[in-house]
């Protein structure tokens, strides 16, 4: 395993439901919403650590560190595995494996750089030569192309790419001033570091119908977001994100080539369910 940076770790703490558990889920339906409520108050309690106060983030800290140490008792390899940078300013894994994985007979991390690829294996700034049958290339992803490989053009014959040149955005991460009758669903600013993204989806899935419906009522054929309301949506929403652990020192995938937050959500899913439950007529033209 070549680690280019550690990642926070907290533990998934999966187990099975005991027998009671499951003949109260398959008997009491309401007990099925409880548990589920429990679950979402849980996650949204995370992003408390995430914000510019300190406190969930200490405990998160602690209880990531605590995972670590209870995992990993060689303090060489611990060492290797503890991130020098804020909790969830990179993308926290929650998992109850990966540190025991690591440890299994043959497995070995690597913390030195790569220099190249050499016909047995992989050579490490070092020297060294890592002699290998197979290599798996984690080379990520490109999170601001967000509709790529699609081409959308405007009326006036820009395409998504000019309008979003300095960065994807959009309002509530679903419209785009300039395009009418184009709705996103997982739009800019719409991920999450802390709960469901399911939930997220399902909030813009019934905004765009409630669009829709606005649009039916009226008898119009287009609906676009005025520029006007997407602008004052962005600057409140980066003015949040600039307290946000995300647009901390360290790099990510959450913000863009100049620092600016992209990707996240910048407060708990119940806001945004909040500020999604209806569309607000007046921040749109129809046509």
């Amino acid at each position: 395993m070549f680690q280019r940076t550690p990642p926070w770790i907290i533990p998934r703490r999966d187990r099975p439901y005991t027998r009671p558990e499951r003949w109260l889920f398959a008997r009491l339906p309401a007990w099925r919403r409880v548990y589920r409520a429990y679950i979402y108050l849980r996650l949204e309690s995370f992003f408390f650590g995430f914000g510019p106060s300190k406190v969930m983030e200490r405990q998160l800290t602690k209880m990531a560190t605590k995972h670590l140490e209870e995992h990993v008792a060689d303090p060489a390899l611990r060492a290797k595995l503890m991130p020098d940078y804020r909790i969830g300013c990179k993308r926290i894994l929650v998992d109850d494996d990966y540190y025991d994985a690591l440890q299994r007979p043959g497995a070995e991390l690597v913390t030195e750089s790569i220099d190249r690829f050499v016909p047995e294996g992989i050579r490490t700034v070092d020297g060294h030569v890592h002699e290998l049958d197979a290599v798996v290339l984690a080379t990520g992803f490109d999170s601001q192309a967000l509709v790529a490989p699609m081409r959308v053009e405007a009326a006036d014959g820009r395409t998504l790419d000019d309008i979003w040149a300095d960065g994807p955005e959009a309002h509530l991460g679903i419209t785009v001033a300039g395009l009418p009758n184009f709705f996103l669903v997982y739009g800019p600013n719409t991920n999450l570091g802390h709960n469901s993204i399911l939930f997220m989806f399902e909030c813009q899935f019934d905004y765009v119908l409630e669009c829709l419906a606005e649009m039916r009522r009226r008898g119009a054929r287009s609906i676009e977001v005025r520029r006007e309301a997407m602008s004052h949506f962005n600057q409140r929403l980066q003015r949040d994100l600039s307290e946000s652990v995300w647009a901390g020192a360290c790099s990510n995938w959450y913000k863009n080539a100049s620092g600016r937050v992209t990707n996240n959500w910048s407060g708990f899913a119940t806001r945004y369910w909040w500020e999604t439950r209806h569309p607000k007529a007046r921040d749109f033209a129809f046509a």
